[in-house]
C-alpha cells in the first residue's frame, strides 16, 4: 500500500458539513500528513470517498498553497454525494503514485490507469474485473477532446489482463481477506515502474460488479 496519514476529523464536523469552513489548524495537520508520506503532489480523500473524477479540483493536491481548495472539494464531493451525503469521520492523506496511466477522462481530467478490482469472500477469490470498464470512461470522454478512435485502443491495452498479472492479484487479494475475513472488494492500481499497489478495499455488498458479471445482483 502507499504511505498513508489518517486526520481524523469528527471534532469538525459541524465547521466542514455546515459552512465548508477549512481551519488553517486543519490544513497545517493536513500539511503535516503530507510531509510524512514524501511531500507533494499527495492524493487526498476521506475515510469515504475522494471525489476523483473531479480530479484537478478535488483528490489530485499538487502543491501547499492549493491545500485548503482541495480538502473544501473533497469534503463538498462527500456531502453532496448520493441522497443524504456520505458520513465521514477522516480526511486520509496518501503518497501520490506515479500510475501506469494512457489519457485522461471526466471533468477534472482523471488520468485512466490500469486499476483492477478483485472480490474475496472469507479469503478466496470470488471473481475479478478491470476497474475501468469501456462504458464508464465513454461517459467521461465529453471532456476530453479525444477522439474514441484513440482512447478505445489505450483503454484496451490498460485492461488486457495476463495469466501472470491474474496469479500475483489473487494471491494479494487472497492474503488482504485472509487477514480480514468476511466479504470485500479489493483494488489494486500498476505504477509506471510496473510495481502493483493495493489502493482501496470496501465491503463487497456494496461494491460495483460490471453488469455481465454473475455474482453483480447479490
Amino acid at each position: 500500500m502507499p504511505a498513508t496519514v489518517i486526520v481524523p476529523v469528527s471534532d469538525r464536523l459541524d465547521e466542514l458539513v455546515l459552512d465548508l469552513h477549512v481551519s488553517e489548524e486543519l490544513v497545517e495537520q493536513v500539511h503535516h500528513a503530507a510531509q510524512e508520506v514524501g511531500g507533494y503532489p499527495i492524493f487526498l480523500r476521506t475515510d469515504q470517498a475522494s471525489g476523483k473524477h473531479g480530479w484537478e479540483k478535488t483528490c489530485f493536491v499538487p502543491d501547499a498553497d492549493s491545500l485548503p481548495e482541495h480538502i473544501r472539494a473533497v469534503v463538498e464531493e462527500n456531502i453532496l454525494a448520493g441522497i443524504l451525503g456520505l458520513q465521514f469521520t477522516a480526511l486520509v492523506v496518501r503518497e501520490f503514485l506515479e500510475l501506469d496511466t494512457r489519457f485522461t477522462a471526466f471533468r477534472g481530467h482523471m488520468p485512466i490507469a490500469r486499476e483492477r478490482r478483485y472480490f474475496v469472500r472469507e479469503g478466496h477469490v470470488e471473481c475479478h474485473h478491470v476497474y475501468w470498464v469501456e462504458r464508464a470512461v465513454w461517459r467521461g470522454m465529453y471532456a476530453s477532446g479525444i477522439p474514441e478512435s484513440t482512447w478505445r485502443p489505450l483503454l484496451a491495452d490498460l485492461n488486457r489482463e495476463t495469466p501472470d498479472e491474474v496469479q500475483v492479484l489473487t494471491e494479494y487479494a487472497e492474503c488482504a481477506g485472509q487477514a480480514l475475513g468476511g466479504y470485500w472488494s479489493v483494488d489494486f492500481a500498476m505504477t509506471r515502474k510496473g510495481v502493483w499497489y493495493l489502493i482501496d478495499m470496501a465491503r463487497g455488498e456494496v461494491s460495483y460488479h460490471p453488469e455481465e458479471c454473475p455474482y453483480s445482483q447479490e
